[in-house]
């Protein structure tokens, strides 16, 4: 691999880097504003009056457009940079996917807070 192809991988694995990043936080608005909307039609968390379970579906499905949407952003950029870059496609896919799905795990772990952490600092306050 030469020179310019190892840029066009660095720079593809930051593209990559950086979705997997910002992606949590904007799932998680999404379910939020989701949630909102819903409160706002006077629906009930979970359930309506008549036991339908309709509120998930109203919640999860912006934040699935959204999952795709930068799904499709991401396989984009990187369909560019690889056009300018010769690189084999199975080795340029794997580092890809290593760097995304790692990232995405990471931040996702700390947004999940497994130590509690936050329920450590308002026992203590």
């Amino acid at each position: 691999m030469d020179k310019k192809n190892i840029q066009y991988l660095l720079l593809s694995s930051l593209t990559s880097s950086i979705i997997a990043f910002i992606f949590p936080f904007l799932f998680i608005t999404a379910v939020i504003g989701s949630y909102y909307v819903a409160y706002c039609l006077g629906m009930n968390m979970g359930y309506n009056h008549q036991g339908e379970e309709y509120t998930m579906l109203a919640v999860f499905l912006p934040a699935t457009i959204i999952l795709l949407a930068i799904v499709c952003f991401l396989v984009y950029i990187n369909k560019r940079i690889y056009g300018k870059a010769r690189l084999s496609l199975t080795s340029f896919i794997f580092v890809q996917l290593v760097v995304f799905l790692g990232i995405l795990v990471l931040v996702a772990y700390t947004l999940y807070d497994p130590f509690h952490i936050m329920d450590l600092l308002n026992a203590q306050m």
